[in-house]
Formats: C-alpha cells, sequence, structure tokens
C-alpha cells in the first residue's frame, strides 16, 4: 500500500484490492497443498490395491486366453491393458 501512496503501483483500488486478494487466495492454496503432502497414504489401502490389481492381472490373462486366439495377440492385449491399470 505504501507504492500505491507513491505512486509507484499507479491502478485503481479495485483492481489493487483484487490483486491482493488473488495473493491471499495463492498463499491459502499453499498452505493447503501442504496439509495434503504431510498426510501419508494409508498403508493397508495401498497393499490392498497392489493385491487386487494383481488378481485382475491374473483373471484378465486366463478370460483373454479362452476368448481371443493366438495366443501372443491375447498376451498383447492383457499386457497393454494391464500396464495401463497399474500405470495409475
Amino acid at each position: 500500500l505504501d507504492n500505491h501512496l507513491n505512486h509507484v503501483l499507479v491502478a485503481p483500488a479495485p483492481i489493487l484490492s483484487r490483486s491482493f486478494q488473488d495473493l491471499g487466495r495463492g498463499r491459502v492454496k499453499v498452505s493447503d497443498l501442504a496439509k495434503i503432502r504431510d498426510i501419508p497414504f494409508p498403508f493397508p489401502y495401498a497393499q490392498l490395491i497392489v493385491m487386487m490389481l494383481a488378481f485382475h492381472s491374473v483373471i484378465t490373462a486366463m478370460i483373454t486366453s479362452q476368448y481371443i486366439h493366438p495366443w501372443y495377440c491375447s498376451g498383447l492385449i492383457t499386457f497393454i491393458a494391464m500396464s495401463g491399470f497399474w500405470a495409475l
């Protein structure tokens, strides 16, 4: 505000107050991100996800081998689909 009074920042009051409001919101968002960063992901939940993905990979391989011939096409489709799921 001192620079506004000294005519260093030449802007109307509503625009200047809006810029201060945006700066304040940015500071709040950064502190919210710090809260999210500091809370660890639950380990049992992570284990459950890995087990479910492994089970899904095996079941998908078995089902695609029954419906898609030749076998290497089945393996390729399973690999592509499971790579996508594991990448998430």
